[in-house]
């Protein structure tokens, strides 16, 4: 029973640190993310690897975010085709794995959670830009649940919508 407490409360401050980040004060564009120390980058033409976690080459639009909570370290990953100026994830997507998210805490006893619903929608605001200039609009709302653990009822959402840019240059 202790270990149960101990780890529903490292999760109660998981959750409070995870919205923390979403600071909207003195945002110049209040609808949008505003993290300090958090980078939203994409680049062409990638995947990941798991395990790991590394950039590797493939076959899609790589869309990625790492945002520092407190000390929690979230890190998303949105596998989006390389076809278009916009494009569209569904829950079919999400749960297909097009959505990746990996919370990292050196001195957390995290439980596991999945993706299990929620939508992505990206467009390119720059489509007459080249592809190491433009500039992609991404709004993201994934909903996961806790993996191998049937008594607890618990849902976390993770909301993002914010510029991402390349990571990457054309020769």
């Amino acid at each position: 029973m202790k270990n149960f407490v101990y780890r529903l409360s490292m999760l109660c401050v998981g959750i409070v640190s995870l919205a923390s980040c979403n600071n909207k004060q003195g945002n110049p564009e209040p609808g949008l993310t505003n993290c300090k120390d958090c980078q939203f980058l994409f680049s062409e033409s990638a995947d990941i690897a798991i395990p790991g976690y590394n950039l590797i080459s493939g076959s899609y639009r790589l869309f990625w975010s790492e945002t520092k909570k407190s000390v929690v370290t979230q890190k998303m990953f949105i596998k989006a085709p390389m076809q278009g100026n916009s494009f569209t994830l569904t829950k079919a997507d999400i749960i297909a794995g097009k959505v990746v998210v990996l919370d990292i805490c050196p001195s957390c006893d995290l439980i596991g959670v999945k993706p299990v619903d929620g939508f992505v929608k990206g467009e390119n605001t720059t489509p007459t830009s080249r592809g190491d200039k433009s500039r992609w609009l991404i709004e993201a709302k994934i909903i996961r649940e806790p993996v191998g653990v049937a008594n607890i009822k618990y849902r976390d959402t993770i909301y993002i919508k914010q510029y991402f840019e390349p990571n990457f240059m054309l020769n």
